[in-house]
């Protein structure tokens, strides 16, 4: 970014001098010719200079400042084309800069719809594994745990990545998302000081709580993937 800033005010600083090159030249051609006819004026009409009459010297002095006149012009029209010329490139690179960093941030922006929709599917891959569990749990409960396995394990590591895609289609869904981590979370409790008690009494709540969640379970995978319908049309459109 230093580098940029410098490179920058470098190339302003070169339009000045050349800015101020072309008024000297302009400013010092014209002093030069004012000030020839003025010293011609002050001199005597019959004065000779240099074997020439006045009026010679005035004859040589308008075609001098013809030409002096047009080699500033001359000049300046010179230094006019090579600032414009300059202003061009500058203009020409600073729009394909701005057309870069729009495809960069397309195509940012494209990946990351793209890795949010893949993270999407494997958050209602998680839940349709977690349905499946409890589908597993509620007859070994119902039936007083004689079937049940030596562990038991209804909340997911990824439940995070759930948490993520609930809050994006909304708050209440996201809410949802707790109510179903708690009532998960309780059933897993008590399933588990079962399996290390065999109290009997310890699953009837397991089982009310695998009842309610595998209701609420259903919902959220309904709504998120409704919400994965509409992120895929969104995604093909811009795309």
């Amino acid at each position: 970014m230093n580098l940029i800033l410098i490179l920058e005010s470098l190339r302003n600083a070169a339009r000045s001098i050349d800015c101020l090159t072309a008024s000297w030249c302009r400013m010092s051609g014209t002093l030069f010719l004012v000030g020839g006819h003025r010293l011609l004026e002050s001199i005597g009409p019959d004065h000779t200079i240099a074997g020439f009459h006045i009026s010679e010297w005035a004859a040589i002095v308008n075609a001098a400042t013809v030409v002096i006149l047009a080699l500033v012009n001359i000049c300046y029209l010179k230094i006019a084309r090579d600032q414009t010329k300059a202003a061009s490139i500058q203009a020409r690179e600073s729009q394909r800069q701005a057309d870069v960093a729009m495809e960069n941030l397309k195509l940012a922006k494209a990946q990351a719809a793209q890795q949010a929709a893949q993270e999407l599917t494997t958050t209602i891959a998680l839940l349709r594994g977690i349905i499946l569990d409890v589908a597993l749990w509620l007859p070994i409960v119902k039936e007083q745990g004689k079937t049940a396995p030596s562990t038991v394990r209804l909340v997911p590591d990824g439940w995070p990545l759930i948490m993520f895609h609930a809050s994006r289609v909304s708050r209440e869904l996201r809410e949802k998302a707790l109510a179903i981590h708690g009532m998960l979370a309780n059933a897993n409790y008590h399933i588990t000081r079962f399996l290390a008690s065999r109290e009997p009494s310890l699953l009837e709540p397991a089982y009310t709580y695998l009842v309610n969640v595998e209701t609420e379970l259903n919902e959220l995978i309904a709504e998120l993937e409704t919400f994965e319908r509409r992120d895929q049309v969104s995604i093909r459109q811009e795309s």
